[in-house]
């Protein structure tokens, strides 16, 4: 068993493994040259080291106190381009993404999304050669490594070419084999999301117990959810719905109280990010920048757009308890209130983490897996939905016993049940073809070719054989 109850990073340790799984990055991520250095060999020269390299994986995506990949930034922004967030300031960058008139040059995209990700690539790259070459370190630990950089790879993956389309394939760090890649077709970089989770699910641990009963890890559960999600989005509804039914069936996880489900230690939990409690604002960063200052009075960085709003049913305690407001200046502003502590305390263990996987996504995979024919059918399909509603305080589904009206009951408890979490309302969006319909409703400047962001200007420069999406 790989003793890993201590998985947050010593300051030093952290730093001089960045080091060394920065060294690839040269192009997509571009990283100053250090000044100190250790080898790669001396990093898997041990076991706890080579431990220590993987959490420094976890670590990267909420070290940073400002909006990255797995920090925020795709909640916030890929929020703005749905219709689920608006934006109350005036940086030009972020109401470019509510607008969808994103250009190439836009901050945000290039540093807070696409370099988040491929540098969380490079570091899993990274990680993965420098397990196959050790032979000192014990075969079930490697095996338990490799299969969460692998899912980790998978995971930033499936953002990036849902965000960007077709997406520059990087399984090496080598300078010369990706100096001038070329981007890889959608569907080649979903091929290879699905070989590397299915690599993983035979290699990482089936619970928590070596975690010390923290769902901070990617385990065989976490493994299947990505699965389940990854044929969702492919239509393959019958895998769809049987990794999901393996998750549901797991008696780790059930659906929580509402006001636990974010908590530290929920049991809704697939994975969850630890949060640095060394790092302000010592809490997650969607809090600190939704929550107003003063609560109650001050004005929102971020708001609930109207659609989203008045989606909500009568009585649904989503709405009660998720959502909270601020009168500003004799306005109401509504605003995201899945997580409630907008600072920490220095040092001091937090009470919730970020949200990765939970269980109610995976009701809902199988819902729609099974109103399109899987598993139990339509039946079934009603019987997950009403689990979900149910936990709402809602009364169970009454509507026509029939495919449409049942997709449609689906599509509404996926827009209140994941808002505000990973840019789930926006991929719904795009993957059922409602894109057009729901946002040139809702935003006079939408425009169909802003469903796929625009490849960042610097890393066309960089390599023109990238070349740019349609529209911009």
């Amino acid at each position: 068993m790989i003793d890993l109850n201590s998985t947050r990073i010593k300051a030093s340790l952290s730093i001089l493994l960045l080091i060394v799984l920065c060294l690839g990055c040269k192009k997509m991520v571009q990283i100053a040259e250090p000044s100190t250095t250790i080898t790669t060999n001396e990093v898997f020269s041990s076991e706890g080291t080579a431990i220590q390299s993987v959490a420094s994986i976890y670590n990267a995506f909420t070290a940073n106190s400002t909006f990255s990949f797995g920090n925020g930034a795709v909640t916030t922004f890929v929020g703005l381009s749905a219709d689920e967030l608006q934006y109350f300031g005036t940086d030009q960058n972020i109401l470019k993404f509510q607008n969808n008139k994103l250009t190439s040059d836009n901050y945000y995209l290039l540093n807070s999304i696409w370099k988040g990700a491929y540098f969380c690539i490079y570091q899993c790259n990274s990680v993965l050669e420098g397990l196959n070459a050790s032979n000192r370190i014990p075969v079930n630990t490697k095996k338990q490594l490799t299969g969460e950089v692998k899912f980790l790879r998978a995971f930033a993956n499936f953002y990036l070419t849902q965000l960007y389309g077709d997406i520059p394939l990087v399984n090496t760090t080598q300078f010369n084999a990706t100096d001038n890649l070329n981007r890889t077709s959608q569907n080649s970089i979903i091929n290879q999301i699905e070989s590397d989770l299915k690599d993983a699910q035979g290699l990482v641990s089936a619970g928590f117990s070596s975690y010390g009963g923290r769902r901070i890890r990617a385990t065989s559960a976490a493994v299947s959810a990505l699965l389940a999600r990854v044929y969702l989005f492919k239509k393959d509804w019958a895998n769809a719905e049987s990794y999901a039914t393996n998750v549901i069936n797991n008696s780790d996880f059930i659906l929580d109280n509402l006001n636990n489900v974010f908590l530290q230690g929920s049991q809704e939990a697939i994975l969850q990010f630890q949060i640095d409690s060394t790092q302000f604002p010592f809490a997650i960063i969607e809090a600190f920048n939704f929550i107003p200052f003063p609560p109650g009075s001050g004005n929102p960085n971020y708001y609930i757009a109207p659609g989203l709003l008045n989606a909500f049913e009568p009585g649904d305690l989503r709405r009660k308890n998720w959502v909270d407001s601020t009168n500003y200046q004799g306005t109401f502003y509504y605003y995201p209130y899945k997580y409630k502590t907008q600072f920490g305390n220095y040092n001091v263990k937090p009470d919730e983490y970020y949200m990765v996987l939970r269980l109610a996504e995976q009701y809902l995979i199988r819902a729609e897996a099974r109103a399109n024919g899987a598993g139990t059918g339509l039946s079934g399909a009603i019987s997950d939905v009403n689990e979900i509603r149910s936990r709402a305080g809602l009364p169970a589904y009454n509507g026509p016993n029939e495919k449409d009206s049942i997709l449609k009951a689906i599509v509404h408890e996926r827009q209140v049940e994941l808002f505000a979490e990973w840019g789930h309302r926006w991929l719904d969006l795009k993957r059922t073809g409602a894109v057009d319909a729901v946002l040139a409703s809702a935003k006079p400047t939408w425009s169909s070719t802003a469903r796929l962001y625009p490849i960042p200007l610097p890393e066309i420069l960089a390599n023109p054989a990238l070349g740019q999406n349609a529209g911009y």
